[in-house]
């Protein structure tokens, strides 16, 4: 009989490599980062957290692309591959129902292409197709970033004729110092939306936190979960 439901999706790197699907490791580990966040929140406001994948570049001058890898803290959260798309994690501070799968959403934003990309590249791939492939809540375009993360903070609100900025939301940013490297992970700059300061009609209260993201990801990432440990399992046997 037909189903709404999407069928199993999977992660893996070739034909006749290790199959991970991707709701036990991917948004398993975005449902664990989302209740250790709550876990360290002592207010009452809930989160949005943005991140950006890494981006497609070109060898100097040419037009040719290098094997593209994604970023490491992105890759963990989202199983995405292609460059230049970004992730919103937007959720309250308690989930009142105490059912963790409804607990939050997640938004993938992919570059909107040209379609002269299709000559080359071969088919462009819809918002639904990439809604199916990851298992997210919601696919919209790289372009549209601002006024996603305004509705999902919050940040706009119509009231008595008149639209006023009133971030229920606080904008969780990563950052921090990679102990093996030694170098730091910058966070995405703020959007327009959020760094609009001449703009007398909006009184813009958008409360940004870069510190409270990074450690608990770190954490999360060094305890491996089951699937994880059944991959590193894998790795083991064929090496």
């Amino acid at each position: 009989p037909p189903t709404s439901t999407p069928p199993p999706m999977f992660f893996s790197i070739g034909r006749e490599t290790h199959e991970a699907y991707i709701d036990n490791v991917f948004r398993a580990n975005r449902q664990r980062l989302v209740k250790q966040i709550r876990k360290a929140n002592d207010g009452d406001h809930g989160f949005v957290i943005y991140m950006e994948g890494g981006e497609s570049i070109t060898r100097f001058d040419s037009d040719h692309e290098p094997i593209f890898r994604q970023e490491s803290y992105y890759l963990y959260l989202t199983g995405v591959r292609e460059p230049d798309t970004r992730l919103i994690i937007s959720f309250e501070h308690s989930n009142d129902d105490g059912d963790d799968d409804d607990g939050f959403r997640t938004i993938l934003l992919i570059p909107r292409l040209p379609p002269e990309y299709a000559t080359i590249m071969g088919a462009i791939q819809t918002t639904s197709q990439w809604k199916e492939r990851y298992h997210v809540d919601q696919v919209c375009y790289t372009d549209e970033t601002d006024s996603v993360l305004g509705r999902e903070l919050g940040a706009v609100a119509e009231g008595n004729g008149q639209s006023d900025v009133a971030t229920k939301k606080k904008l969780l940013r990563l950052k921090g110092l990679n102990s093996d490297s030694g170098k730091m992970y910058n966070p995405p700059p703020l959007t327009d939306l959020l760094n609009d300061e001449d703009d007398d009609d909006k009184a813009r209260q958008v409360r940004v936190d870069d510190d409270l993201l990074f450690p608990i990801l770190a954490e999360c990432r060094v305890i491996k979960s089951q699937a994880e440990q059944k991959l590193l399992q894998h790795i083991t046997e064929v090496t």
